[in-house]
């Protein structure tokens, strides 16, 4: 009797603490200049944007990221019928792209699109958001494609030694074109998911200056767990670092592969990376082994500056998701370039107390994000309706 009633108080202890402690309201934070459209769009969906978030019961960001890995390295995400395509980038380099449309039967229309590129480790569409906001914009009569960077696939080598570790919006660039010629969709969503911010924003920065009749086309941008600060590989816990530094390892060495036996790369360096014993160490490596500076390569790759640039002019608006507990994306690297980072016009600023990287799991043990994200595209575009923009 006294164990039960141990136990019943110790539930009741809990379900107090959750509800008071754990459950939480999330806020958002604005760029210096935000227009009036982007200010009205988030009004409008204020309602969902920012309802309470109910967190995983084991709510840790550590047990979130684990049991988000678990769900994928055991195969419980859901079963989406991709149908690949092998894209040629300019320099003659091959990408392998995945197409999501239930409506397959209606492969003509020019329904909106939605592109995503995936973070560091990402390969063949195996990262649960990923397969979440697939299936959550497709049900929606919406078609998406996951962008597979350049040196991530696995079974296409380089053919240039030109590797993408946190992506290439030149890249990102001529897949938006190819895919917006493609299907002259109705309209484009830009996703980036952790490294794959960087080079989606960059991309969007530069569209309006590069192809505004592309950018012209681009609904908004959303960010989910962006980095804000380059030297973060070294503040990662070694748990996941050794992990995460085992997987691009094996992807450096896979993807070099006909380089090195054609000797068409400098082999000191390829040593080098695959020799690094620490995530910060790898990535300073392979920055070397990926361009002649370490200056150049920040100027065109980096996760920092995408989030800096300025143009007045820039329209296209921009929600990126982040959570206080992200033991990657760290919120104090905000805060420390909070100045910096505001310069981005038309940027929105979402955080919630808990949620870990890119997972932020609801007692439903679903991305809580994906209907808040859904909720702010739809305000955006039925904003940009009525406001002359």
């Amino acid at each position: 009797m006294e164990l039960l009633l141990l136990v019943f108080l110790s539930g009741v202890v809990f379900i107090i603490y959750y509800y008071f402690r754990v459950v939480n309201t999330p806020y958002i934070e604005k760029s210096n200049r935000v227009d009036s459209f982007v200010i009205n769009a988030l009004e409008r969906s204020r309602h969902i944007v920012l309802k309470k978030y109910y967190p995983f019961i084991f709510w840790s960001s550590h047990i979130q990221i684990m049991a988000l890995v678990l769900k994928t390295r055991l195969n419980l995400n859901y079963r989406l019928k991709w149908k690949p395509e092998i894209f040629k980038l300019n320099d003659g380099q091959k990408v392998r792209l995945f197409w999501y449309n239930p409506n397959s039967e209606k492969e003509s229309c020019s329904a909106p699109l939605v592109i995503i590129t995936g973070g560091i480790v990402s390969q063949s569409v195996n990262n649960s958001l990923e397969i979440e906001l697939a299936m959550a914009w497709g049900n929606r009569g919406f078609r998406v494609l996951v962008f597979e960077r350049r040196g991530h696939s696995k079974d296409i080598q380089l053919i240039l030694p030109k590797y993408s570790l946190l992506g290439s919006s030149d890249d990102v660039y001529q897949v938006f074109k190819y895919a917006n010629k493609k299907y002259s969709p109705s309209f484009i969503i830009a996703v980036g998911i952790s490294s794959g911010v960087a080079p989606m924003t960059l991309f969007l920065n530069k569209a309006i200056i590069n192809n505004y009749k592309l950018a012209s086309n681009i609904l908004c941008g959303i960010g989910i767990a962006p980095m804000y600060n380059l030297n973060g590989f070294s503040k990662i816990p070694a748990f996941y670092s050794n992990d995460l530094l085992s997987k691009l390892k094996s992807m450096v060495r896979f993807s070099h592969k006909n380089l090195i036996e054609a000797k068409k790369i400098n082999l000191k360096k390829v040593k080098e990376v695959l020799k690094a014993t620490d995530l910060s160490v790898f990535f300073n490596k392979t920055i070397n082994l990926m361009s002649n500076s370490y200056n150049d390569y920040i100027k065109s790759h980096s996760p920092i500056l995408p989030i800096y640039f300025k143009k007045k002019y820039s329209h296209i608006p921009i929600l990126l998701f982040n959570t206080s507990d992200d033991p990657f994306c760290r919120k104090r690297d905000y805060h420390q370039n909070e100045k910096n980072i505001k310069n981005r016009n038309n940027t929105l600023f979402f955080f919630s107390k808990y949620g870990g990287h890119a997972s932020s799991l609801n007692l439903k043990m679903r991305i809580d994000i994906i209907s808040r994200i859904i909720a702010f595209t739809d305000a955006i575009e039925e904003t940009k309706k009525t406001h002359k923009i």
